[in-house]
């Protein structure tokens, strides 16, 4: 079944942030999805773009995902929440 799981690029590996399930030296198939992608994603319904309507500027836009990337970093993981709740019980 396919799923999303984070990772960090480190001196040329990915560092796989969330745990997962997999048997030794089974492949798998990779989508990179840089950051500003992936909050431009979850931004998607947020942003408007029209000749109307002036678009944000780079400086804006920026203070705009650093705000996003800073909430998002607070939140866990689903399966690091599933995990802690399975461990701490009912």
């Amino acid at each position: 079944m396919a799923h999303s799981i984070r990772a960090i690029y480190r001196a040329g590996q990915l560092q796989l942030i969330d745990p997962v399930s997999l048997t030794e030296g089974e492949e798998v198939e990779l989508v990179i999805v840089p950051q500003r992608d992936r909050l431009r994603s979850l931004l998607h319904d947020l942003i408007i773009e029209t000749d109307v309507i002036k678009p944000y500027s780079t400086a804006e836009e920026m203070s705009l995902m650093q705000a996003v990337m800073a909430a998002l970093d607070h939140t866990s993981s689903l399966s690091s929440t599933l995990i802690e709740e399975r461990r701490s019980g009912p």
